[in-house]
């Protein structure tokens, strides 16, 4: 199976993360004839996927997104002083992007969102990062003895690639979650398998993703997130055209452009990467042995995360009221005169919701978030523990 390394896939996060980082957080798909293919089971497709080699490839990425956000007088402006324009551009309409992959150590991931241009290469050891908003090219050297999937930190304004939609969808294939196979499709103008993912739980915003695989190598072709709120795609990631061909060697040579800065950062240390992780490891149980960190409740489609009380301030979220953060609070300064979500109020407390097709968020007027892919109801049974 074709996969794109965890470090350098494209660099939205996950659906919550990236509706929390954005504030909460359309080219419609025709589809063509369902062709006739041997018939498979859904075990068989999934066996068949964790089998699949490796496949060269190159294509244009369509990602279209379709999260609700709701439309707010001087929202625009508001991005633009936090410095997430382009964030807020991908999670709104639709983007294009090109890949060309020949394997773990040579991959070149380019797009436009909003007005920046990306453009990231890595080619044996060197990895490049073109950035037009700054004009900065930034460069590096793997150790000889790295990890062929650790590459560099990936610019957070490319998309999602269908291949990382579905990885994280299949990583949440358990008893929880029903796995069937609905027919074929047309994508991209290969024959594929549908395979659809349904939550058997009650209370996810997540009515289903639909997984498009190659019928011949099992590369996943599209992606799609489809919400309870919604017949339409909430976010979709597909490949408008795709060729299994080895690109050529000259795609992963990198040029300079014309009036660029460079900033190299020589050989990155081997051991950069696990000692991040040791030290991110270390914190985390600092902040768990005072008492002070984020609470996980419910698991797979219903899970919830709650941050901490001053969470909202100091992640500038949306009150929505002035009484949740206060005059002159981190949040109020940072959101002017701009309210988004609705004052709520239970057992629980008082607060303000947040709603998009994927994702809900409850920030409370003790300063406490808690947000997932759920139901305002399932929040607000989660806040009165």
């Amino acid at each position: 199976m074709s996969s794109i390394p965890k470090s350098v896939a494209w660099g939205v996060p996950a659906v919550v993360a990236t509706a929390v980082a954005a504030g909460l957080a359309v080219v419609p798909v025709v589809a063509g004839a369902s062709p006739a293919l041997p018939s498979r089971s859904a075990a068989e497709l999934l066996r068949d996927v964790s089998a699949a080699k490796d496949v060269p490839f190159s294509g244009r990425v369509v990602q279209t997104s379709r999260l609700g956000l709701p439309s707010v007088p001087g929202l625009d402006a508001l991005a633009s002083k936090a410095g997430s324009t382009d964030t807020l551009a991908l999670l709104t309409g639709s983007h294009n992007g090109q890949i060309w992959y020949a394997g773990k150590d040579r991959l070149r991931l380019s797009a436009t969102v909003g007005s920046s241009e990306t453009d990231l290469v890595r080619n044996g050891r060197d990895v490049w990062v073109w950035e037009s908003s700054d004009r900065t090219v930034q460069h590096a050297v793997l150790p000889a003895d790295s990890d062929p999937a650790l590459a560099s930190p990936a610019p957070t304004t490319l998309a999602l690639t269908p291949q990382e939609l579905a990885d994280r969808a299949l990583a949440a294939v358990t008893p929880s979650t029903s796995v069937t196979v609905d027919g074929t499709a047309k994508v991209a103008g290969r024959d594929a398998y549908e395979l659809v993912l349904r939550p058997k739980a009650s209370g996810s915003l997540v009515r289903e993703v639909r997984l498009a695989l190659d019928s011949e190598n099992y590369t996943p072709l599209r992606a799609q997130v489809f919400s309870t709120k919604s017949a339409e795609a909430a976010l979709e990631v597909r490949f408008g055209s795709i060729t299994f061909a080895e690109p050529a060697a000259s795609v992963f040579h990198f040029t300079m452009p014309a009036g660029g800065r460079l900033e190299d950062h020589g050989t990155v240390p081997g051991r950069a990467v696990p000692e991040a992780q040791r030290e991110a490891s270390k914190a985390t149980g600092e902040l768990r042995r005072a008492g002070d960190h984020p609470v996980v409740t419910g698991s797979d489609w219903t899970t919830v995360v709650e941050l901490p009380k001053g969470s909202a301030p100091d992640l500038q979220l949306p009150t929505g009221a002035a009484s949740t953060a206060g005059k002159g609070s981190a949040a109020s300064t940072a959101l002017g005169n701009i309210s988004l979500g609705k004052p709520v109020s239970g057992p629980w407390g008082s607060g303000t919701l947040l709603e998009t097709n994927l994702v809900s968020a409850l920030v409370l007027s003790d300063g406490r978030v808690l947000v997932g892919p759920v139901t305002p109801e399932v929040l607000e049974q989660r806040a009165a523990r």
